[in-house]
């Protein structure tokens, strides 16, 4: 078996959220207080001998343990950024008031770059003792560096380039039969020559895994890093969808479904799962639909009769109705956009953004389009009163998180360094544009992500290789554009995301057929034929991943792009920085950037892992990576809830 106990020997894996700076005074002691909510919630599912010998106290975030550093970083490269440019490596020197001496760090950017808030990439620390002046190379072990950077480094002098200077508030947080991990927040700035730039965010890292975890698991939900990623990321959203003052259930589906006004259905019979992160394995009964006509009716077949999605919270029911249709015709943009603008009852930091609904307008909507039957409406006040409930349990924070934070500190203060050598004279008031470049990193290349949708547009029967490929684009691009747009903030930044996102919608509903080669259908034949797998040739298909995509684009990115429009055609209030983050933040109820972000990486996960089971079904480990595959493509379908209204 290829996993291990040691899956994060020399590897960091953590989130990052940006923070409001008015919110920052409170925001450890109120992610402490969710974090003990959720413990006291979720503690009750683990294993009786194993709560008998674990007491729940010892778990419990205990603010008195919060450490407070300062912490000063320098970053080393040649004049020209060579290590940067050709090893996608960061050298840095890190002092720290609680430590004597340095840290010497060199930490290589992963593949992807990133993909939304994730943040995980190959990093080796060193802690020398006295100080250091530059970065002896000299003092890391064989093999940790590339070949060829000794050899730069002794051609071209290092020198320091860029310097991040914050102060760090953080606590140790160990999650019961899972997981350890570090909450901190960052506050302080980044220098880049003459230009600064504020610190303020947040940063969830993992730590260590649990090793009964890991020998519990292994082989059946568990494979690799990505898998604990997977899980530990859910704890994270949640956490912070609570702290952010967007409560993550507002409506249990479940209870209309018991009054015989809708059933639940799934594709091919499959019944999702919910997630858990300590462990407990729930797999709640979901009945097919009684009628013939629904009865195996899959996401597709759903959708070309006409049944309508519904979804647990705050979202636009017009945006679903216009949904339902046959997925092969793309909806027209402007029918499609007119319904765009999502409910936002919770979010009490909209300043103009939009106007909200109330908790009983939302309801009423729904329950339009059920049977108005006595059993019904009971049941409908009855979630009132639980929303109303949550609401007070969960206040909506003014600005809480602001957005993702796709960019690491080193590339913020590369990417303003360049950005303020060409624009000198340049003030963010200035009628003047800004100078901008695609080959120095300021701006992303717009005209090659169309490009690469418009030849997806062409393709007929595309392969999954070539859908794969374009929604690795379009998640680049998207990422690059949102942190540019979030660190520069100019028109130009705005208007090329929301073009971006424009196209990408386009994508997003634009179903096709996909061609399948022979031995493609012959390993889908034998998952189907092995009875632990037999819900996994359907997962990963093509069809399964485009209407995947479409429920999360239709829930967090749709709205957004619905917000950014309307603020760009604004003539009387031009959109400022500021005012962009306020859209951040105040967007589907302040969780379009935590949603969003977890949705691209699970879109990540189920391509790249699809890929893997297609191409190596004879290597040794296939059997334990489908499992762990099966489990979280159903872990993340569970976030969609299916109802065939009578």
């Amino acid at each position: 078996m290829s996993v291990h106990a040691s899956l994060l020997d020399n590897i960091e894996c953590e989130y990052k959220f940006a923070v409001n700076q008015a919110y920052a005074a409170t925001f450890i002691h109120d992610f402490c207080s969710a974090y003990n909510d959720w413990l006291h919630e979720h503690y009750g599912k683990l294993p009786d001998a194993f709560k008998q010998t674990h007491d729940l106290t010892r778990y419990l975030a205990d603010e008195s343990k919060v450490e407070v550093e300062t912490l000063t970083n320098s970053y080393f490269d040649t004049a020209d950024d060579l290590i940067f440019a050709r090893f996608k490596a960061g050298l840095r020197l890190r002092g720290s008031s609680l430590f004597p001496g340095v840290e010497q760090t060199i930490k290589y950017k992963s593949e992807d770059g990133g993909i939304g808030a994730a943040h995980t990439h190959v990093e080796h620390n060193l802690r020398v003792d006295h100080q250091l002046n530059t970065p002896d190379l000299t003092l890391f072990a064989p093999g940790v560096l590339p070949p060829g950077l000794v050899a730069l480094t002794q051609e071209h002098e290092l020198i320091s380039k860029y310097q991040t200077n914050f102060t760090r508030t953080k606590l140790l947080l160990e999650v019961p039969a899972f997981v350890t991990f570090e909450v901190a927040l960052d506050q302080g700035e980044i220098i880049a020559g003459t230009c600064r730039s504020p610190i303020c965010e947040v940063e969830c890292e993992l730590k260590s895994i649990n090793h009964d975890f890991l020998d519990a698991h292994l082989g059946s939900r568990i494979y690799d890093l990505e898998d604990v990623r997977f899980e530990f990321s859910a704890l994270i959203s949640d956490l912070l969808l609570k702290v952010s003052g967007a409560p993550t259930v507002f409506k249990d589906t479940s209870l209309l479904m018991q009054q015989g006004g809708a059933q639940r259905i799934t594709t091919n019979g499959i019944t999702f799962a919910t997630i858990d992160p300590l462990g407990a394995e729930h797999q709640p009964t979901c009945n097919v639909a009684t009628s013939p006509e629904s009865a195996n009716v899959g996401a597709i077949g759903a959708l070309e009769q006409g049944i309508v999605p519904i979804v647990s919270g705050l979202t636009d029911v017009g945006s679903y109705v216009s949904m339902a249709q046959a997925p092969h015709k793309p909806a027209k943009q402007e029918g499609y956009f007119g319904h765009m603008e999502p409910l936002t009852a919770f979010d009490s930091d909209n300043d103009g953004l939009g106007e909200g609904l109330s908790s009983e307008d939302i309801l009423k909507t729904k329950l339009d389009a059920y049977d108005d039957d006595h059993a019904l409406s009971a049941k409908i006040a009855e979630l009132i009163k639980q929303e109303e409930a949550l609401r007070a349990a969960y206040p909506a924070k003014s600005g809480g998180v602001i957005g993702l934070e796709p960019f690491s500190k080193l590339k913020r203060a590369v990417v303003l360094a360049t950005f303020y050598r060409m624009n000198q004279k340049w003030q963010p008031d200035s009628p003047k544009e800004a100078q901008l470049s695609v080959a120095e990193g300021t701006r992303i290349d717009l005209e090659y992500y169309l490009k690469v949708m418009h030849e997806y547009d062409k393709l007929s029967d595309p392969t999954v290789e070539q859908f794969t490929s374009t929604c690795k684009a379009v998640i680049s691009g998207y990422t690059n554009a949102l942190g540019l747009a979030l660190l520069l903030g100019t028109r130009a930044h705005f208007e090329d995301l929301r073009d971006l996102l424009k196209c990408s919608l386009n994508f997003a509903f634009n179903h096709k057929r996909f061609w399948v080669s022979q031995a493609d259908k012959d390993i889908h034949r034998h998952l189907c034929e092995d009875p632990d797998l037999k819900d996994l040739s359907m997962l990963i298909v093509g069809e399964c991943a485009s209407l995947y995509i479409e429920f999360n684009v239709n829930m967090w990115i749709a709205p957004f792009y619905g917000r950014l429009a309307a603020a760009l055609e604004n003539k009387d209030q031009p959109l400022t920085l500021e005012r962009f983050k306020e859209l951040c933040r105040s967007c589907v109820d302040n969780s379009y950037a935590i949603m969003s972000s977890q949705f691209v990486e699970r879109l990540i996960y189920q391509l790249e892992r699809k890929a893997d089971i297609l191409t190596a079904p004879h290597d040794s480990n296939y059997k334990l990576k489908a499992l762990a595959t099966q489990y979280h493509i159903r872990q993340a379908w569970s976030t969609i809830s299916l109802c065939v209204c009578n």
